[in-house]
């Protein structure tokens, strides 16, 4: 098996993340930056990416453009998204990935965690929701971005850890590296 781990990161999150699953993997798997390039010798492929905002139903042009590419591959995606998915959500977000994906290749997941938005968009929310002071939705989506901050962290890596191991059977490897 050629393990391949692949990343869009516009703020830094996927990146980050990729950066510490490549850990259980062997020495030999490349990390690759979608923004620069398309590479898809691996025949197992984990992609990180991350929602911009809170509309999870929105995905990053490039990696639709990328999991296209991958025919016969085992697929396995993290993100990063400023607001808390519920389970049921994330069930929604798999089906519409599944659309997305070629017809021969196999989806182990969806691995989510949040992930903090720039501080630009906090300060323009807080903006809206001290002008709207009775716009509910404003502000718990102002809660949502708050709680946000300060993720992925090593928590939300650890648990990636696991999710992948599971997926890919390195329970083993897992275990020597993270206690």
């Amino acid at each position: 098996m050629q393990y391949q781990i692949s990343y869009i990161s516009p703020q830094g999150h996927a990146k980050e993340m990729a950066l510490s699953f490549k850990r259980i993997f062997p020495s030999s798997t490349p990390v690759i930056d979608l923004a620069k390039t398309f590479y898809t010798d691996g025949t197992i492929h984990l992609i990180g990416f991350e929602f911009q905002d809170s509309d999870v139903e929105r995905f990053p042009e490039t990696l639709i453009n990328f999991l296209a590419l991958l025919e016969y591959k085992e697929i396995l995606l993290f993100a990063t998204c400023p607001i808390a998915v519920s389970e049921h959500r994330k069930a929604e977000i798999e089906r519409k990935i599944r659309s997305l994906l070629p017809v021969h290749c196999k989806f182990h997941t969806l691995y989510l965690c949040q992930g903090e938005v720039y501080d630009t968009v906090l300060e323009q929310l807080a903006q809206t929701a001290s002008e709207n002071p009775f716009d509910v939705g404003t502000k718990h989506l102002l809660e949502q971005y708050r709680m946000a901050r300060g993720h992925p962290n090593r928590e939300d890596i650890r648990q990636g850890y696991r999710v992948i191991s599971a997926a890919f059977q390195l329970e083993t490897y897992y275990k020597a590296i993270v206690p």
